[in-house]
């Protein structure tokens, strides 16, 4: 009985741990406040008609993730501040 007991307790340690993990990778789709700094920076850049922007905010950081990755084909067209700006919001999504 005691080992039972032992093995059931181990096993709700592992799912805890597991279900905590799952938290952590989850973040990933976490929305962007609306006050954030990089929607000005999409905004002007589907002016441009360099990439699409979803119509519903707030997004997700896998989204501007994706955003920020495609921004990077317009890298020669971008000036020194939004080169600047795109690495630091590529390096914090």
């Amino acid at each position: 009985m005691y080992i039972f007991v032992r093995k059931l307790n181990a096993i709700i340690v592992y799912l805890l741990i597991l279900m905590g993990v799952g938290h952590v990778w989850a973040d990933g789709s976490t929305d962007v406040p609306l006050g954030h700094p990089v929607y000005p920076l999409l905004d002007r850049f589907a002016a441009r008609g360099q990439i699409e922007v979803p119509n519903m905010r707030p997004f997700s950081r896998m989204q501007v993730a994706q955003m920020l990755t495609m921004m990077r084909a317009f890298e020669n067209e971008l000036g020194q501040i939004e080169r600047r700006l795109l690495q630091r919001y590529e390096e914090a999504f």
